[in-house]
Parts: structure tokens; C-alpha cells; sequence
């Protein structure tokens, strides 16, 4: 793995908060968030089907688990390269993948809103929940668009609607009791910017992409592990997602009544494996304008 030269970063409030205190929070946690994260992104890799050879971007990689396993898949002549905007994560993706041997996989700090990475265009874009949080939506998937080979594949997983994600319910609701935040704003840059799926078909389509389709899956997040706490499970929601910076600068007061208050909505889904909360994710795939890649098996619809 050789890490790349950095591509500017763009500027804006959600994107700011994965540059630093929800990165950090991230990245300090990471193996708590792979485990939550863990059936849906199997649900990912085996819906997007990577083959032997394919060049892979990874939108969002996070902490760099779910791209090492794009690498097995893509090996031996396949490559991936993972961009995150955030340094933290970026520095233990890099880490973790060069002490995993992970030689076909590169991490680069970089905004794919703007960035045009090293090596494009791909065969194939992917990402597991990391398209939500752009400044410019409309501009964000036309460079996207641009980065694939005609008829390349994008797929991406996403929240769907908050009223399936109780787990995000209670996370802003407390965030709005004790911190004074405001309600979400539909479309806003966060974890449930792209729920409307006529919204997102419109992006998709505005962007030069065919071919959508949408794939729901249903399972659960889990938040913490066996003999974890409600207590427990709260604080690690909170340390890595929209409340992370928020609640650095509030009371301690204030952050223990928000925790409190927190557990007690985790309570119900407490059991012997941890806290598991359900979940309702939207598997997106689209195809890049062009002729259809052999193997994509696209349809419309």
C-alpha cells in the first residue's frame, strides 16, 4: 500500500464534523462500528459482486475493513483505492492494511465531491454509507459519474426512512431535548439525506447514471457487544456520529442527562449479544452512461 498525494477537502458543516470530532470519535472506536456495521456491509459486498481484475474506488472508507475486503475479491490483479475526508480514519485505514499485508489497496485523504483520484477512470465506485454527507449533492454524483468507465457500476448503501432506524430516532431526540438541536432538514447533508428515493433517482439521473435500482434490506445494527450496557451502547452512538462534537462543548450535566436519557430508549433492544437495534437500508446500484459493462447485470427499475 503507497499512500497518494492528498486532494483538497471541501468545506462544509457535515463535513467539518467528519474532519474532526465524529472522524476522531470513529476512528477511536472503529472495531465497535465494523461490528455494527457488519450484515449490512456483507449485504453490500455480496450484492455489488466484485470480480478478480476490477479497479475499485471506495467512497467513504472509513476505517479501510470493508476496501481490504474489496482487495480480497478484486485480487490478485485488482486494485481498490479508499478516500476519506477524514485524517483520523485515513491514518488507521493506512495502518491497519499495511499490518493486514494489504498490497492492492491505496487510502488517500480526499473529498470525491470534488477530487479526481489517481488512476481514473474505474471499472467500479462503491461505498457503505459514506455518499450522504455532500456539501453539493448534484456536483458530488457528476464527479462520481466522471470517475467511472462508460457503463461502469456504482453501488452504495444508505439509510432509509428515520421511521425504520429507531436507533437514529433516538439519537436525534435526545440531541434536540438536551442539546437544542434543531429538527433534521430533509435532503440536509447527514446520515438521511439520500431516505427519499424519488429524490435520489432524480440525482442519479441528473448526474448521467442509468439503470437505477434500488434494493432494501432490513436486519440490525448492533451497538456493543455481549455484556455490553444500555449505558455503554449510548455512548458509542454518540461517539461517532452527528452528536460527537455537540456534546464536547456541553455541561458534563447536560452529557449525562443526554446519555441517560439515551439508555433508557436503547433499553428495550437490550440482549445477551449486545444491543440490537433494527435497521432499514436502501442497496443502490447504477450503471455510468455507456454501454453496459459484461457482468454488471443492470436492468431498470
Amino acid at each position: 500500500m503507497t499512500p497518494t498525494t492528498e486532494a483538497p477537502v471541501a468545506s462544509a458543516p457535515a463535513y467539518s464534523d467528519w474532519q474532526g470530532a465524529t472522524g476522531e470519535g470513529w476512528a477511536a472506536n472503529a472495531v465497535h462500528y465494523e461490528t455494527m456495521l457488519a450484515d449490512v456491509g456483507a449485504a453490500l459486498l455480496d450484492h455489488a459482486g466484485f470480480a478478480p481484475g476490477e479497479r475499485v474506488v471506495e467512497i467513504g472508507c472509513g476505517s479501510g475493513q470493508f476496501a481490504r475486503r474489496i482487495a480480497a475479491a478484486v485480487a490478485p490483479d485488482g486494485t481498490v483505492l479508499g478516500l476519506d475526508i477524514s485524517p483520523a480514519l485515513v491514518q488507521l485505514a493506512r495502518q491497519e492494511a499495511a499490518e493486514a499485508g494489504t498490497g492492492n489497496l491505496q487510502i488517500l485523504v480526499a473529498d470525491a465531491q470534488t477530487a479526481v483520484p489517481p488512476g481514473a477512470p474505474f471499472e467500479r465506485l462503491v461505498s457503505r454509507f459514506g455518499v450522504m454527507f455532500f456539501a453539493d449533492p448534484a456536483a458530488a454524483m457528476a464527479n462520481l459519474h466522471a470517475m467511472l468507465v462508460p457503463g461502469g457500476r456504482l453501488d452504495f448503501a444508505v439509510w432509509a426512512g428515520i421511521e425504520g432506524n429507531p436507533w437514529a430516532g433516538a439519537v436525534m431526540a435526545v440531541g434536540r431535548a438536551h442539546l437544542g438541536l434543531p429538527p433534521r432538514e430533509p435532503r440536509a447533508p447527514g446520515p438521511f439525506a439520500f431516505s427519499d428515493e424519488a429524490y435520489l433517482r432524480t440525482l442519479l439521473a441528473g448526474a448521467g447514471f442509468q439503470a437505477v435500482r434500488f434494493t432494501p434490506w432490513q436486519g440490525k445494527v448492533q451497538f456493543g457487544g455481549p455484556g455490553v450496557s444500555a449505558a455503554e451502547a449510548a455512548g458509542l452512538a454518540v461517539a461517532g456520529g452527528t452528536l460527537a462534537g455537540p456534546i464536547q462543548v456541553a455541561g458534563e450535566e447536560v452529557k449525562a442527562a443526554l446519555l441517560g436519557d439515551l439508555a433508557a430508549r436503547m433499553q428495550p433492544y437490550l440482549t445477551d449479544a449486545g444491543v440490537l437495534v433494527p435497521a432499514s437500508v436502501y442497496l443502490v446500484t447504477a450503471a455510468g452512461a455507456g454501454l453496459a459493462r459484461a457482468g454488471t447485470e443492470l436492468a431498470p427499475g
